[in-house]
C-alpha cells in the first residue's frame, strides 16, 4: 500500500510539473510584430515635389511572447521609394523589443508614385509585418524676386519701398490631374487688400495681364493685410482663369493651361497681392521651379 501510495504521488507531481510547463509555454506565445507610425496598415508621405526628397523612420516592435529569430526586411514597389537605413536586418527581436527601418521617397515624375510595401519577416512563421507606403508628385514652384526674397514691394513694377509687407507662395502643379494647388502667407500689407492671382507671361521685372481668375483668387482672403491661403485649382476648368488669358492663348482652358505652366517653368509667371493703397500690386514674387 505504502509503495502503490508513492507511486500514485509521484506521478500527481509529474503530473502537476508537466501542466506548469505547458501553461508557461503557451503564456509564453508567438511573436507579434508592428509597424510604426502606421494608420491601418499604412503610411502615406503626402505632397512632394518632384525632385525632392523626404525621409520616414519607422519603429518595428514585437508585442509578442517570444522572440522573431532573424529578420529580413524588404521593400518592394515603386523605384521613389528607397531603403536608407536598417536597424532590423539579421536582428532576432525578443518581447518587448524594438528596431528601426529608414525608407527615403523621392519621386522622379508628377502624380501618384505607384505605392511600395515594407515587410518584415522572422524566421519564426508568426513573425510577419507589413506596412503600405503611398506619397504622390507634383512640379513644386516657389515665388522669389526678382529684387526680394519671397513676396515683397521691392519686386513690384515700379517698386515699393515704403511697403514693408512680406509674404510667401508655393505652387504645386500635378501634370496627371491637371491640378495646382496654391499655397500663401502674407502679412504687413499697409492697406486691406482687394485681390490676389498669378499673373503671366512675361520675364521679370515686366508687368504682365492676369492668368488666373478674376477678380481674385477663389476663396482667398479679401479685406485684410494679413493670412494665410490653400486652394487647389482644376486647370482644366475655365473658371479657374481669366477669360482674357484664354482667349489670347488658344482659346481653351487646355491651352491656357498649357501657357501657365510653360510660364512657371520658365520662371515668367508672377503672384501679386492687391491692396486699396496699391491698386497695381503692393507685393508680388516671380515664381520659379523649386
Amino acid at each position: 500500500m505504502r509503495e502503490m501510495a508513492r507511486i500514485i504521488g509521484a506521478a500527481a507531481v509529474c503530473g502537476a510539473l508537466l501542466l506548469v510547463l505547458t501553461t508557461a509555454g503557451q503564456a509564453k506565445g508567438d511573436p507579434s510584430l508592428s509597424w510604426s507610425p502606421s494608420t491601418g496598415g499604412g503610411f502615406g508621405y503626402g505632397l512632394l515635389g518632384v525632385g525632392h526628397a523626404t525621409s520616414e523612420t519607422f519603429t518595428l516592435t514585437n508585442s509578442g511572447g517570444s522572440a522573431s529569430a532573424a529578420l529580413t526586411i524588404t521593400l518592394s514597389g515603386a523605384a521613389a521609394f528607397t531603403i536608407t537605413e536598417d536597424t532590423c536586418s539579421e536582428t532576432s527581436l525578443g518581447p518587448n523589443k524594438s528596431c528601426t527601418v529608414t525608407v527615403q521617397y523621392a519621386p522622379t515624375a508628377s502624380g501618384p508614385s505607384g505605392g511600395a510595401t515594407l515587410n518584415a519577416t522572422g524566421k519564426k512563421e508568426a513573425a510577419t509585418a507589413d506596412l503600405a507606403l503611398s506619397g504622390s508628385a507634383a512640379l513644386e514652384f516657389h515665388a522669389n524676386g526678382p529684387a526680394a526674397p519671397g513676396l515683397s514691394g521691392l519686386n513690384e513694377n515700379p517698386q515699393h519701398p515704403e511697403s514693408s509687407a512680406t509674404g510667401t507662395t508655393v505652387v504645386f502643379w500635378d501634370t496627371t490631374t491637371s491640378t495646382m494647388s496654391v499655397k500663401v502667407v502674407f502679412s504687413g500689407l499697409t492697406t486691406p487688400n482687394t485681390a490676389a492671382h498669378i499673373h503671366c507671361c512675361i520675364a521679370a521685372p515686366g508687368n504682365a495681364g492676369v492668368a488666373t481668375t478674376t477678380p481674385t483668387f477663389t476663396g482667398f482672403p479679401g479685406g485684410v493685410t494679413s493670412g494665410t491661403y490653400t486652394h487647389v485649382f482644376n486647370m482644366l476648368d475655365s473658371s479657374s482663369w481669366n477669360p482674357a488669358f484664354i482667349a489670347s492663348h488658344g482659346g481653351t482652358a487646355a491651352s491656357a493651361a498649357t501657357a501657365l505652366l510653360a510660364g512657371l517653368q520658365a520662371g515668367q509667371a508672377y503672384m501679386n497681392i492687391h491692396t486699396q493703397m496699391f491698386g497695381g500690386g503692393e507685393v508680388r514674387g516671380f515664381v520659379a521651379p523649386a
